[in-house]
């Protein structure tokens, strides 16, 4: 799941709703930054100095290749 806002329970009532359906979801987590709203006129993420924003991308990157390689 991307762009979730930290601290409401919307969150959890989604992956309830997207479990019902048989949906699966991968266990990266990118949660609502501006540095990632921002990145298309800042030259990406990996140029700022967001290191949480850093750590889910690479995360994300990182979990879909393994699924990949499966």
């Amino acid at each position: 799941m991307n762009m979730l806002q930290g601290r409401t329970s919307i969150t959890e009532e989604v992956k309830t709703i997207l479990k019902e359906y048989s949906i699966p979801l991968l266990e990266t987590t990118i949660y609502h930054r501006v540095s990632l709203t921002r990145s298309p006129m800042t030259a990406g993420v990996f140029t700022g100095e967001d290191t949480k924003a850093k750590t889910e991308i690479t995360n994300l990157t990182y979990e879909i290749l393994n699924d990949l390689n499966q």
